[in-house]
């Protein structure tokens, strides 16, 4: 099944929302009485799809290996799967022995599939660049598709630097794919974690078939991109300044050489190990957040700790300055909100007059009466401080939890709801 578009339904902004085959799948191996291996390299599967994987392993002891190289799963979540798959293991061999505790520390039924590559020498201006970038000089392999699992004491470093440092990586990573969704404290930890490198002309950051841990984003000078020892493209401070995004995510060989081709190229780096501490600590601290939150939200507070789970997944993060305006009277609401940090302001309209409904802060949720319903926004709802804000669209909502019409009716009975019930908009 390996790279067949097998989706994880997951909610999030840029991932795909998905077909049933991954449930028919998982139906049809629970019961299956002689199946121990599944490979789902290589498909777009994420944390709800690595729960139920994570069932079928403790509900299917033959299940001993599963290929997950290159999917979107949270390390450790990851980990709890090679777990219950090693137990499986350990099981098997005992009842390959004759339940007889002593055995080989050989396990036959591995459950993490690393292929290794022939050594290669590592050259003169190689060894430079590893040296500058922190690497052990001497013969490496290339691994791949091995996730690297973080000690659980591990602190990432904080490493000084200028405000206008700072604020560059800032704008930097906002605008990049790996980072754009975090919160701006995580992405200033980030910034913090990056070590600054110099090199030099001719030093290679990248070189192709080799395996690399680090993203690396360019300050100053200029590289070029060579593959197969032809150069297809140029990296300076302005066009396509960062490389090894494919390398940070995965243990992985680089797929192109980079040159530095002027005298000195100024850049910030941060490896795999760092990345994935930071992003997994606050991907664990967000969804436990959002569970809080969630239980608070009058409709779906009666809902299964599963279906709470999906929904904290596919809830999205805003930040907003004090007077910003997060819903306008009279657009189409789209999103419900849950207020993470702040205190938010609604403003209703009666006679072309704007008053205080009321406000909202910690743990309140707004906007879910529009969206749900498909009409426009009654009210605006303006930040009062600087806000930190979760929201879910209609569609994402729906896909999760299905048609909600009926908790829906029944909350907007109370009290709570007067001024809305009231207005021409509904």
């Amino acid at each position: 099944l390996r790279g067949q578009n097998i989706y994880n339904t997951d909610l999030c902004e840029g991932t795909v929302k998905g077909n049933e085959m991954l449930s028919k799948l998982v139906e049809v191996a629970s019961k299956h009485p002689s199946l121990t291996a599944i490979d789902l390299s290589s498909n777009p599967l994420s944390n709800l799809a690595g729960r139920m994987l994570l069932d079928l392993a403790n509900t299917n002891k033959n299940i001993t290996q599963l290929d997950l190289d290159t999917t979107y799963l949270d390390p450790v979540l990851e980990k709890q799967i090679q777990n219950t798959l090693s137990a499986n293991s350990a099981n098997k061999l005992k009842e390959a022995n004759g339940n007889d505790d002593e055995h080989s520390d050989d396990d036959p039924f591995t459950c993490v599939k690393t292929v290794h590559i022939q050594d290669r020498r590592v050259t003169d201006v190689e060894a430079n660049t590893m040296k500058k970038m922190g690497m052990t000089k001497g013969p490496r392999k290339t691994v791949v598709a091995c996730r690297v699992h973080e000690d659980d004491d591990y602190e990432p470093p904080v490493i000084e630097k200028s405000p206008e440092e700072i604020e560059t990586l800032q704008g930097i990573l906002r605008k990049h794919v790996l980072f754009s969704h975090l919160t701006t404290d995580v992405i200033d930890r980030c910034i913090m974690a990056m070590s600054k490198i110099e090199f030099e002309q001719g030093d290679e950051p990248c070189v192709q078939g080799i395996e690399g841990d680090s993203l690396v984003i360019m300050l100053s000078g200029e590289a070029e991109v060579l593959k197969n020892d032809t150069v297809v493209a140029t990296k300076d401070p302005v066009n396509d300044m960062i490389f090894g995004e494919l390398e940070l995510m995965y243990n992985h060989p680089c797929v192109a050489t980079i040159r530095i081709t002027t005298p000195t190229a100024l850049t910030m780096s941060m490896d795999r190990e760092d990345y994935q501490v930071l992003v997994q600590s606050y991907a664990i601290k967000r969804r436990n957040l959002h569970l809080e939150y969630i239980k608070n939200v009058k409709f779906i507070g009666s809902l299964s700790q599963s279906d709470m789970v999906q929904l904290a997944d596919a809830l999205e993060t805003d930040e907003w300055e004090a007077g910003e305006m997060i819903i306008s009277y009279g657009q189409t609401g789209k999103y419900m909100y849950i207020v993470i940090e702040g205190e938010v302001q609604v403003l209703g309209r009666r006679d072309d007059e704007v008053f205080e409904v009321c406000t909202f802060s910690e743990g309140d949720n707004f906007g879910e009466l529009e969206f749900l319903n498909n009409h426009k926004c009654v009210a605006d709802v303006k930040a009062v401080t600087r806000c930190k804000t979760a929201k879910i669209s209609k569609e994402d909502f729906e896909h999760c939890l299905g048609p909600i019409r009926d908790h829906l009716q029944k909350t907007t009975e109370g009290s709570d709801y007067a001024y809305y019930r009231g207005s021409d908009k509904v």
